[in-house]
This record gives C-alpha cells, structure tokens and sequence, in this order.
C-alpha cells in the first residue's frame, strides 16, 4: 500500500518575494536559497499535517480491494475528488469501476479528516502487488486564494519557518532551524486513532 504523487501543486503558497521581506532580508541576499527553503518548509509541514494545501493528484496502491464493507482511506488530506478507480481483473485486465459503484467520503473545512471510498461489495482481482489504483485529488484549493481562505494560518507558519532558515543559514541542519516555527501546525490536526 503506497501513495503515488501524479501531478504536484502548481505554483507556491509564498513567494520568494515575500518570504524574503517578512525576513527583512536585504535584496538580493541568499536569493537562490529562498526556493529551497520553501519547498522544505512546506514539504515538512504537509508532511506534520497529513494534508496537502495546494491541490495535487495522488494515487492509492494496493495489492487488492479491502474486505467486505471496508473503505479505502486516502491521504492526504483534505479530498477533493476521486478521479478513478481502477483494479486488474481475475484474468488480469485492468478496468475502471464505474462512479456509480462505490461512494466517496470527502470531508470539508481546516480539519477534514482524510476522505475515503467505500463500496457495498468490491471486485475480485488478480493476484498482483498492483492490483487496485484509486486516482485522487487533495488540497485545499487550486489557488492561493482558495487555500487561504480555509487555512489562512498556513502561509504565516510557511514564512515564519523560512525566515527563521535565513536567520540561520549558516547552521548545517536547515530543517531543524525551522521546526519550532512549523511545529505549531501539527497541533490543531492531530488525527485521532
């Protein structure tokens, strides 16, 4: 069982404009670093959430259908929509179940919990460590403005951590640097087990 990334978010939820002014850096100033670091800033920080903020598609794998009246849970979160679900059949056809065949769970708001799809009864499929590939989509949103209208308080905890990494940039462990500033994210989404 594995999630693949198909299509990565387009674009960034701070630039390196901005991330460098909230750090008052002068202009210029460690300029080919700025997008490194918000790619580890917010790299971490989806990481420490389970949620992906900007819109991406991902891909569920597993090696077959879960048992009778379970569902597929897919990270992260929050789910957007569940493009396909496609398995091999026991003669190792690949198909794609109709829409009308299962049911999707797709929570809404700053703390959705991850979504699923679930389905009264599944197919039987071969026996294949690729057997079932549910395509989805996650994020708050496909732009900035999306995004923030949701989860404001992210692009804050973005800049913060990437100006606490230009602050100590010359410290060997960047991402340590920026994990008190980060941290706080992970508070409120907390999933319960």
């Amino acid at each position: 069982m594995r999630v693949d990334l198909i299509q990565p978010a387009e674009g960034q939820l701070v630039t390196p404009g901005e991330a460098a002014a909230f750090a008052r850096a002068p202009a210029g100033d460690a300029a080919e670093l700025w997008p490194g670091w918000i790619l580890t800033a917010t790299q971490l920080a989806q990481e420490w959430t389970a949620r992906q903020f900007l819109e991406a598609t991902f891909e569920r794998v597993l090696c077959a259908f879960p048992a009778w009246g379970e569902s597929i849970v897919l990270a992260p979160a929050p789910l957007r929509d569940v493009v396909s679900v496609t398995y091999r059949d026991l003669a190792g056809v690949v198909q794609t179940l109709p829409e009308t065949a299962y049911t999707v769970s797709a929570p809404g708001g700053p703390q959705a919990e991850r979504g699923s799809v679930w389905a009264s009864t599944w197919p039987a499929t071969a026996e294949h460590p690729e057997a079932v590939r549910v395509r989805f989509k996650a994020g708050y949103g496909a732009t900035l403005e999306e995004v923030l209208a949701v989860v404001p308080q992210v692009r804050h905890a973005l800049l913060k951590g990437v100006a606490e990494a230009y602050a100590r940039r010359e410290v060997d462990d960047i991402l340590r640097a920026m994990v008190p500033t980060l941290e706080p994210l992970q508070i409120p989404w907390a999933y319960s087990s």
